[in-house]
């Protein structure tokens, strides 16, 4: 797969409206380790274009080894560009060149701790939402 994914909690007013959405009760963003960590669990691994503050590169995420390959790995986090405490806020990830399954995988596993996750392509024109409870 070329291109980027990416995946953002449906918490948003100008994302839901632009798309036409309904923004789901969220109560709380999870922190950029839960998300790391849920992805690990998943079989996830990939490059990653981010630091935990403190942490070495891939022990969050692998870099290789794992079941499903993400590609480049951009996580973000609120006012922060590419370095942040594993307890930051979670904001958004972007997978460069995922392999298609992973892309799923990974959106999956997102969902499970942040609720309800928008899924869009690099120009932003194709997507849909996974939602925790429901399957591919």
């Amino acid at each position: 797969m070329s291109g980027f994914v990416f995946v953002a909690p449906m918490d948003d007013p100008e994302v839901a409206e632009f798309y036409g959405l309904k923004i789901p009760a969220v109560t709380s963003r999870p922190s950029v380790a839960e998300v790391l960590d849920a992805l690990r669990a998943a079989g996830c691994c990939g490059a990653n274009w981010f630091a935990v503050l403190g942490e070495d590169a891939g022990a969050r995420l692998p870099e290789d080894g794992g079941e499903f390959d993400l590609g480049e790995v951009t996580i973000s986090s609120p006012g922060q560009e590419t370095s942040f405490a594993a307890d930051a806020r979670f904001e958004s990830a972007a997978f460069r060149k995922p392999d298609p399954a992973a892309a799923q995988v990974a959106a999956r596993a997102v969902a499970s701790v942040a609720g309800p996750v928008l899924v869009l392509d690099e120009q932003g024109e194709h997507g849909f939402v996974v939602e925790p409870e429901k399957k591919f």
